[in-house]
């Protein structure tokens, strides 16, 4: 009985724990706020002037300027006086004296571009030059270089000023091509360098580049094209015609010139043909499998260059999209999977690729749209009719114009414009 009550009269005392809790819930906000208390750009509207203040509302530097904002946030603040600029910190002490620079960019990498005159040059976050203003351009590249021009030729610094590539050996200096390259030209030639100026293609060793995607560059000598990987080796001989600019899922489609006929196939980044450049069309791999086209027969075949489903068996075809692909037989259009079990009847005269689950599809001349069960969500009653966009589609009848939503519920839409199915008008 004692022990009961002894219980009972416990419960009833505040739980220090809980205490704790609602303590820290409550504090702690108001102590980050303590520990992290920020300076703050102030403007006096009387005066038209900035300065500096903290979260407690005091004064730490007045509002003598014309202009200010942080240049580097809670670091630098770029002042402006009587269209002079500085540089002070958030204390006040000048970093760079008004009017040393006639501008002062804004800070890059921890880097800012600045103008004497007419000529650039570039400060670090201390304010220390470290490019001198001797430049007629300067830019930032994200990869950590700084390209100068003078005298219309190209040079490339790094962030310490330290020169990788000395103006006069290139003309130009493109921005970075992805894989950490920039692209060179000098006398019409074109070639490669990495961020440290070192040259991985030589100028005019190719007609023609074009940007690193995926870790490959499509490369052009004479008519015929190739690709190269970063390093500037030549995974794909100059001797075929490129459909594709890119590499997809390491594989390209591409083609050779076979006297008045092209044929196309499929490559990988090794530069293996794993389909055979003997197609008139070919495409990517879309879930595993790429369309194959000739002679108005169709084909589907795997990254290996296995034939899973057979060519010949459709007249027409598109590439898969969410797992199902339109297909032609006997006149008619329906839908197949990769295993080429029919999902979808063939009862259509037309029909286009799955996006976000609906098809748009044709028959007797009028357009609807259906889901990947088959299911005519919007009837094959329009004379045009756009996908759906945030669950509403465009649609035409008889000069009239409708908006549908995925319940196949309509009405009028009175604004004037085309309705388009992926650019092509319908």
């Amino acid at each position: 009985m004692m022990r009961k009550n002894k219980d009972k009269e416990t419960n009833t005392q505040p739980d220090k724990r809980n205490l704790m809790k609602l303590f820290l819930l409550f504090a702690l906000p108001f102590m980050a706020l303590q520990s992290f208390a920020q300076e703050i750009i102030m403007w006096d509207e009387t005066t038209n002037k900035s300065g500096i203040t903290n979260f407690k509302g005091d004064t730490i530097v007045p509002c003598i300027y014309d202009n200010a904002h942080f240049a580097i946030k809670q670091q630098l603040v770029l002042v402006e006086l009587d269209k002079k600029y500085g540089l002070i910190d958030v204390s006040g002490k000048n970093v760079v004296p008004l009017g040393l620079y006639n501008r002062i960019g804004d800070f890059e990498q921890g880097i800012a571009i600045v103008w004497q005159g007419k000529k650039n040059g570039c400060i670090d976050s201390t304010g220390k030059l470290i490019v001198p203003c001797q430049y007629d351009y300067i830019e930032l590249y994200y990869n950590e270089s700084i390209r100068v021009d003078l005298n219309q030729q190209s040079g490339l610094l790094d962030l310490t000023g330290k020169v990788l590539v000395p103006i006069g050996k290139y003309t130009n200096i493109t921005p970075p091509w992805g894989e950490k390259t920039f692209c060179v030209s000098a006398q019409g030639k074109v070639g490669f360098i990495n961020t440290q100026g070192k040259e991985i293609v030589p100028l005019g060793k190719y007609d023609a580049v074009s940007p690193f995607q995926n870790g490959f560059s499509r490369v052009e000598k004479e008519g015929n094209m190739g690709y190269i990987n970063k390093d500037g080796e030549e995974i794909l001989p100059c001797h075929y015609i490129i459909s594709k600019e890119e590499f997809q899922n390491g594989y390209a489609v591409a083609g050779m010139h076979y006297g008045d006929k092209d044929g196309f196939g499929l490559v990988d980044t090794m530069g293996n043909e794993v389909i055979p450049c003997v197609y008139s069309a070919v495409s990517q791999l879309y879930n595993g499998l790429a369309l194959v086209e000739d002679n108005l027969k169709c084909g589907f075949f795997d990254a290996t260059g296995k034939e899973v489903i057979s060519f010949g068996k459709y007249s027409t075809a598109l590439p898969f999209s969410e797992g199902l692909a339109a297909v032609r037989s006997q006149g008619r259009m329906g839908y197949i999977n990769p295993s080429d079990e029919v999902v979808i009847p063939f009862k259509y005269d037309r029909c286009y690729p799955f996006s976000d689950g609906y098809a748009i599809v044709r028959n007797k001349g009028k357009y609807g749209m259906i889901n990947k069960a088959g299911e005519e969500v919007i009837p094959c009653l329009y004379d045009k009719l756009s996908p759906f966009k945030h669950g509403v589609a465009q649609a035409k009848l008889d000069g009239k114009r409708f908006h549908i939503d995925t319940t196949g519920h309509s009405w009028e839409n009175k604004e004037e414009e085309d309705i388009e199915y992926k650019g092509v008008h319908l």
